[in-house]
Parts: structure tokens; sequence; C-alpha cells
């Protein structure tokens, strides 16, 4: 996918989120911890921000951290209790809020939608602006990560209303990508900081989009490694990309793929690769 795809995206399953939590705010994200659908379209609106002040700004580096503790819900944005910006304002989304009535979580979550929108949809994706990849330093970083990022959230809105939509396949299959190249190796690099990965033995898998003709052999060890090549693994893991994708975010059980081979290790990803 491209960085205008990308963006087309992040309209479209913004909206579609924005229309799931009209259904009500009150209810359970079941996906996202203790978090109520109201605490988690606030998260999103407040993602949205931060990551626009990224871009307009052209960041050379990392925000400041939070001003207070970190929110504590599974994100789709490569550990709990940061954002897909990893360092925005406040910690319940109500906090640096702009324009729209912090009391007004829909119309919070629309604000921040359309300026994001508009900035991304400005914005060379060439344009050098810090992230938190090991790769480029460069803007279509975010708009990847924010279609990715909102695209997961809105199923766990849906979901939160019994109304779950898969994921498009070949959105799907972009965002297993970039699950593998950045968000995967993100968790690793944390894990590692707390001296955790050390107990890691390496385990591989050959994980297969199996409506997009897509297959991916990554070890998982104290560092993730991914390649395109027909090797054999000690599981195989597939499903159509939308249900992949769920899965391998933890939003859907072992259930939802099939698996053949070392079953337990798919049960081990889930547990190792929390995003």
């Amino acid at each position: 996918m491209n960085a205008l795809e990308h963006v087309t995206v992040v309209r479209r399953e913004g909206a579609a989120l924005a229309a799931a939590a009209r259904l009500g705010l009150d209810v359970a994200v079941p996906t996202c911890g203790s978090w109520t659908l109201d605490r988690l379209v606030r998260h999103v609106g407040r993602v949205h921000r931060s990551t626009a002040e990224i871009l307009t700004s052209r960041a050379t580096s990392a925000p400041p951290p939070p001003a207070r503790g970190a929110d504590g819900a599974r994100g789709a944005d490569g550990a709990r209790g940061a954002d897909g910006a990893d360092g925005a304002r406040g910690a319940d989304g109500a906090d640096g809020a702009r324009g729209a009535d912090p009391a007004d979580a829909v119309g919070y979550l629309e604000e921040g939608l359309d300026e994001l929108v508009a900035v991304l949809t400005e914005t060379d994706p060439s344009a050098p602006v810090w992230n938190f990849s090991a790769g480029e330093q460069v803007a279509g970083f975010w708009h990847r990560r924010m279609a990715h990022e909102t695209a997961v959230h809105r199923w766990d809105a849906q979901n939160a209303h019994g109304i779950g939509q898969l994921i498009e396949p070949d959105q799907a299959v972009d965002g297993v990508d970039e699950l593998f190249t950045v968000m995967a190796p993100r968790v690793l690099a944390r894990l590692r900081e707390q001296g955790a990965a050390s107990t890691f033995v390496p385990r591989s898998y050959r994980f297969t989009a199996s409506d997009a003709g897509r297959s991916w052999l990554v070890v998982l060890g104290e560092t993730v490694e991914v390649s395109a090549e027909p090797a054999a693994a000690q599981v195989s893991v597939s499903a159509p990309g939308g249900r992949l994708l769920l899965a391998l975010y933890g939003r859907l059980d072992a259930g939802a793929v099939v698996a053949e081979g070392d079953q337990a290790l798919f049960a081990d990803w889930q547990a190792i690769v929390r995003v």
C-alpha cells in the first residue's frame, strides 16, 4: 500500500470507529483490558492529534513522555500503555484537547481524525520526520502506522457492540507485514531493556494469509527475523488476512487460525508479542 491508500484507510476506519461509538460509549471493550469504549475513543483521538503534531512540527526526536501514568490498555501500538505516536499528551484522552468539548468523546475523535487526515494528505511521505522504528526516519511511517492503529481499534469498538467486521485483505496483509517488521521488534526491544528477552528460546513460524498469497517465515527469539524464504518452521499458521492480523494482535484466539505443527507456539506468540 502507498501513502495515499493509507490516508484513505485512516479516513474510512476512523469514520467507522465513530459510528460504532455512537451506538454507546459505556460498553466494555474486552480486547483493551479494563477500558470502556469511551476511553478507547478518547485514546484514539489523542493519538491522532499527537501524530498530527509530530508531522506538522517535522519532529527530529521523540516527543516527551506523557505527563501522567500510562493508559494500561492493549493498543495497536506496540506496547500496553503506549500510543501510536509514542508520547501523546496526558493519559486519558481528554488531556490536551483542542477545539471539541472533551466531554463529547465522539466529537473529540472526529475533530482529531479530520486534523490527522488533513496533515497526512499535505505531508510528503519522504519528508524527514522522527518515528520509533529502526528503519527510515520519514513521514510515511506515520501514514502506515495510523492506518493500522485506527483499523484495529475500529474493530475493537465494533466488537464491543458485537458487530466486529474484519479488516480488508490487502490492508490486513500490509498490517501483518508492519507488525512483523516494526511492532514486534519494538516489543522485543522493550523486553530486552527489561532483561526478559534473554530467556527466549528461538521459535520459528510460518504465517500465511490464505486469501492473499502472502507468507512470512518469522523467527522469534531475542529479536525478530523475517523473510519470505520457503523454509520449514516449527509451526505453520494460516488464515484469511483479516483473521490472521487480528489473531497476531491477540484480538482473536487460536480458533480463528489453522495451525499445523507445534500449536503451543502460537500461544507463545500471543503471550510474548503483546500489542
